[in-house]
């Protein structure tokens, strides 16, 4: 085998994995390797008959050129075109970056184009978990919780906490 059959293989291995009808939902993040390359990471997730829940990671993505919105949004269009699904999103789970918020925007105004009816306000469902990290900081912070070296404890760039 050669290599763009293994990756073929693969994709139709994970397309055999969605479901054949109903609403799939996405969650989406990015990722920066050491060697400074990003990564968009996308992975579909439904219910299954059996009540069960079900994830495939549908796309692993290097991000080429700037990190906006749009650039994102294509991206992900050009994913769930290749498994047929653009017409079957529920919902896109994030995390509060603002380019997520222009992710979504773009998403909405591709799909309405393909007439589909998804709404970004209804539809984007902001991660939890990062939304009780980003609170947690910054209580953290504001109470002055530092390490026994006198170094406050945050993994948060300054940004976060200010919006908080």
């Amino acid at each position: 085998m050669t290599l763009p059959n293994d990756i073929k293989s693969m994709v139709d291995d994970m397309r055999r994995c969605l479901p054949a009808a109903g609403m799939i939902s996405l969650a989406a993040d990015t990722w920066t390797s050491p060697k400074i390359l990003v990564f968009l990471a996308i992975v579909a997730y439904w219910i299954s008959d059996s009540w069960q829940k079900e994830e495939v990671l549908i796309g692993f993505e290097e991000i080429r050129g700037s990190h906006t919105g749009a650039n994102m949004a294509g991206i992900i269009n050009h994913i769930l075109a290749k498994y047929g699904i653009q017409d079957r999103i529920l919902g896109f789970t994030s995390d509060g970056a603002s380019n997520n918020r222009t992710l979504t925007e773009a998403l909405n105004t591709a799909w309405s184009l393909l007439s589909v009816e998804w709404c970004q306000l209804e539809n984007h469902i902001p991660c939890r978990a990062h939304v009780v990290q980003l609170i947690l900081g910054a209580f953290m912070s504001s109470i002055k919780v530092k390490s026994r070296d006198g170094h406050m404890l945050s993994g948060f760039k300054a940004g976060y906490i200010e919006k908080l």
